[in-house]
């Protein structure tokens, strides 16, 4: 008879104790906070060379989530090690990131179809869907490869509590777009501004609009999942803010293909770094993250940038760099009240719980800059008749 045996929580190899752990059948095991799938469990008592209980294979299992674990004969929990150290990583993400959108630049260039990108609005949505999945499934295929790690758990739950959330930051950044753009008609005769609101009942316009916010949300998911799930994931050794100042920074470089190395972009891509990554620290949610960098993008088509058309407003003279970057400033303040309103009761800097979980699983893992496992990491269990 097959004796079902269960984890130690204080001993628990993602140093997460959470008291839950449940044996079940056979040596299944669920932990709420790591798997939440049936792992492999070994007899750890019996002084025989022990074998797998689950599977029948008495070195290897493979996880319903694929993630490969070595269980050693004398009972030792090794997960796989990731390849190369952080910075390693990080680098290689960054130079792939820059030669992926060259290449892709360099194509529309060579078919001609480069100044389409910045006078077609419909085009322009179509590519940020293409390059969006493209590079999404990348970022994936590089964490599931070289991480060694399940891109899934990089976090896509939504709560309720999160879609609430969503809808206030996507409310306050039209409302901010708005009252700027009224501000500077007021404010600056001199621009030359002009309001189309009769586009507004235009169903051509609203069809345009809505395949606007798609590309947005799918080319920002490809971001976040770069900028915040890959980068925090490699980042979070760091403090809280030493990671989001960190991955900011990152997060403005990989602009540079697009933007060029101009001071205010990069600037205002860095501060709206900063408070996608907030969001993405609290709400736990690559999801909610996208939604509300989409939004913010969205905001600026339909309110201040009228190279496609598609604006509501017209400026017959540009607004400034500094106007911008004013802007961006107060967005951004009012996305970080609104995230630490929602989620920030647990602290200013706690993580969600799923992502405090990942990271401190990982940080039990062997990495090869450090090599082995930490002391204290090894699973030890007990036996339940």
């Amino acid at each position: 008879m097959k004796r079902a045996v269960r984890l130690v929580p204080d001993r628990c190899p993602a140093a997460t104790p959470c008291g839950k752990m449940t044996a079940l059948d056979g040596g299944r095991l669920l932990c709420p906070l790591t798997d939440r799938r049936s792992v492999c469990i070994l007899n750890l008592l019996t002084n025989r060379p022990t074998v797998c209980i689950w599977g029948g294979k008495d070195k290897f299992v493979r996880s319903i989530g694929g993630a490969l674990r070595e269980l050693h004969f004398k009972g030792e929990y090794k997960p796989m090690s990731p390849r190369f150290n952080p910075f390693a990583r990080i680098s290689m993400a960054i130079v792939a990131y820059f030669v992926s959108m060259f290449a892709f630049l360099g194509v529309l260039a060579v078919m001609d179809q480069l100044e389409r990108v910045r006078t077609e609005y419909a085009f322009l949505a179509s590519m940020n869907v293409l390059v969006g999945l493209w590079l999404t499934a990348a970022v994936f295929a590089a964490y599931k490869l070289l991480d060694r790690g399940r891109p899934f758990r990089l976090g896509f739950a939504v709560r309720r509590k999160d879609l609430a959330f969503a809808a206030a930051a996507v409310t306050a950044s039209m409302t901010t777009a708005i009252v700027f753009a009224f501000a500077a008609a007021s404010r600056e005769p001199g621009l030359g501004t002009v309001f189309r609101l009769e586009k507004l009942g235009d169903t051509a316009f609203l069809g345009a609009a809505a395949y606007g916010f798609l590309g947005w949300l799918i080319a920002s998911m490809q971001e976040e999942v770069l900028n915040r799930g890959y980068m925090f994931a490699n980042l979070h050794r760091l403090r809280p803010l030493g990671m989001l100042l960190a991955a900011s920074f990152l997060f403005a470089l990989t602009h540079i293909p697009t933007k060029g190395l101009h001071m205010y972009p990069l600037l205002i891509h860095f501060i709206g770094g900063l408070c996608y990554g907030y969001v993405y620290l609290k709400s736990g949610s690559l999801w909610i993250s996208s939604a509300v960098h989409a939004a913010h993008n969205w905001a600026l088509d339909l309110w201040f940038n009228d190279d496609y058309g598609v604006s509501l407003v017209s400026f017959a003279v540009p607004l400034t760099d500094g106007t911008k970057l004013l802007q961006q400033a107060l967005l951004v303040f009012l996305i970080l009240v609104l995230t630490y309103g929602f989620y920030g009761r647990n602290g200013i800097w706690t993580p969600a719980d799923n992502l405090n979980a990942l990271w401190t699983a990982d940080r039990h893992r062997p990495h090869p800059h450090r090599g082995g496992i930490r002391q204290g990491s090894a699973a030890s269990a007990d036996t339940a008749l």
